[in-house]
């Protein structure tokens, strides 16, 4: 989301490849990129931005994925808390998880990852 809400021209064909109706994020998306953000008129600016992107709220289902991918991968992987959560509700749903970070998310099992050839542009914050 980072790359799209920067413009970036190959996330964005790709975006509308997908379709915006078949696009969704996760609240855990939505504080990340508030985290990041320096200053109120940048954050007030992302936030329009994202205003027209559905939000997955996380549930009873998506916490009990979350709790058992965690314990799955903690020790071998250290996966981040934020990721898992990711990853559960997009199991959670059966739906595909577009990212940019693939080595984030490809030893969690089940998962379907968007496959791309985009390299971010961006550093993670």
């Amino acid at each position: 989301m980072i790359e799209f809400l920067f413009d970036t021209p190959e996330v964005v064909q790709q975006l509308l490849r997908f379709g915006f109706n078949n696009i969704a994020i996760s609240p855990v998306t939505v504080a990340e990129i508030q985290a990041g953000e320096r200053d109120k008129l940048a954050l007030n600016n992302t936030m329009k931005k994202l205003s027209a992107i559905p939000v997955i709220p996380i549930d009873a289902v998506i916490s009990l994925r979350f709790s058992e991918l965690f314990h799955r991968y903690c020790l071998s992987h250290r996966p981040s808390i934020p990721d898992v959560l990711i990853a559960a509700t997009a199991l959670s749903y059966n739906i595909e998880l577009f990212t940019l970070n693939l080595s984030d998310y490809k030893f969690i099992r089940g998962l379907r990852l968007v496959q791309h050839r985009i390299k971010p542009v961006r550093q993670k914050r």
